[in-house]
C-alpha cells in the first residue's frame, strides 16, 4: 500500500530537484534564496546540552 502524502512529497522533491537540474548546490541555492523571499522567521530550537552523568 503507498501512502499518498508520501507520494506528493517525492513527486515535489523530484521536481524541484529536476528544476535546479539535477544538480544538490544548485537546488540547495535555489531553497536558500526562497527561504530569505519568504520573510517568515526561521525557528531553529535550542541546542540540545549533553547528558552527564
Amino acid at each position: 500500500m503507498k501512502d499518498a502524502i508520501v507520494q506528493e512529497v517525492r513527486k515535489a522533491r523530484a521536481e524541484l530537484f529536476a528544476k535546479a537540474g539535477n544538480d544538490l548546490a544548485a537546488l540547495v541555492k535555489q531553497l536558500q534564496k526562497r527561504q530569505t523571499a519568504s520573510k517568515r522567521k526561521v525557528v531553529r530550537p535550542p541546542r540540545r546540552q549533553p547528558a552527564t552523568a
